[in-house]
């Protein structure tokens, strides 16, 4: 389960950032959508609305 989205994951917002972004890059290419990404809108959305909530609840 990736954790790194959760609001009560006690880490500061710019590791959270970090690791998050690690784990799309490594995700994108795994599903080879590298070489040209266009964001997948619902998962974008998603992701936009979590780190939206963890910014607000720290």
């Amino acid at each position: 389960m990736l954790k790194l989205p959760s609001r009560s994951w006690g880490v500061s917002m710019d590791y959270r950032l970090r690791k998050l972004a690690k784990y799309i890059r490594g995700w994108m290419g795994y599903f080879r959508i590298t070489e040209y990404y266009r964001p997948i809108p619902r998962l974008d959305q998603w992701i936009r609305r979590r780190i939206r909530c963890c910014f607000i609840k720290q």
